[in-house]
């Protein structure tokens, strides 16, 4: 008996978020795990990439392990125009959400986080979902927000290439003739992106440019996180985000999606950021 009891003693402790609802602007029904920490700890909001949901393993395994260090986390899945999605979205399904509805979720959660912990949030996105946590900032302002982490943040648009110039042409002349007609565009990964003018526009109108200027704008708030074998930033855009005063820290080997043993060198350095404060 007592060996049993022993052996529950160490045994993991299953934790069950509670999962959280609300119904956005746009009448869809959207859904955020919820992860009540320690009192005297900060509350997170963690976000996933394009297309992805909260159980995107990179994002699942930084929030359980911030999680287990005494933080409270929110974690969102973006409904991206459909009621309760609980699956990644594939890219050929037709795809009319747009940054500004991403960003209106966004608040919402922001809102629901701060009155449930008495706390300004620390948001932290990972991948695209740094343009959306920056898109936040720079439609609703910084006031509430404690800091922004980007992890592998990375632009829509690294260069213009010829499908890119004639699809922007269609995309422009369509809105100024007075239509948002469905085409189908070519967006990030997807070859095949089936969406609206104005909602395609949305997301690619984040090429390397525009999310260095928002970066630098608000770099008094912002720290990004980039593994040194990640592909996807170059080595003049790094330096270019430095010479402007960006924080970075740099973890070595890591690639985008902080796999392997690279997830504890993620965690790590995140916990250190935020209990720097």
């Amino acid at each position: 008996m007592k060996f049993f009891i022993l052996m529950l003693l160490f045994l993991p402790v299953l934790v069950v978020a509670q999962v959280i609802e609300l119904e956005t602007s746009e009448r869809y029904a959207a859904s955020a795990s919820f992860l009540e920490g320690d009192a005297d700890k900060k509350a997170l909001l963690i976000l996933h990439g394009f297309l992805q949901t909260r159980n995107f393993s990179t994002v699942k395994r930084l929030g359980d392990t911030l999680y287990e260090s005494g933080f409270s986390i929110l974690s969102p899945t973006l409904s991206l125009g459909m009621h309760r999605r609980q699956q990644s979205m594939s890219c050929e399904a037709i795809h009319t959400h747009s940054s500004q509805s991403d960003a209106a979720e966004i608040k919402q959660w922001i809102d629901w986080l701060t009155e449930k912990t008495g706390k300004k949030p620390t948001l932290i996105g990972h991948s695209s979902g740094s343009i959306t946590l920056l898109n936040y900032l720079d439609i609703y302002g910084t006031d509430g927000i404690e800091k922004l982490i980007l992890i592998s943040m990375s632009p829509f648009t690294n260069e213009i290439e010829p499908v890119d110039e004639k699809n922007l042409k269609w995309a422009r002349d369509d809105l100024k003739s007075g239509y948002d007609s469905l085409y189908t565009f070519k967006l990030s990964y997807c070859d095949t992106y089936p969406s609206t003018s104005s909602a395609w526009l949305s997301y690619k109108q984040w090429d390397q440019q525009k999310l260095s200027e928002l970066t630098v704008k608000y770099s008094d708030l912002i720290h990004v996180i980039i593994g040194t074998s990640d592909n996807r930033l170059t080595m003049e855009w790094r330096a270019l985000l430095q010479s402007k005063g960006v924080k970075i820290s740099f973890i070595e080997g890591a690639n985008h999606f902080f796999d392997q043993a690279h997830e504890f060198d993620l965690s790590d350095t995140m916990e250190s950021l935020l209990d720097a404060d």
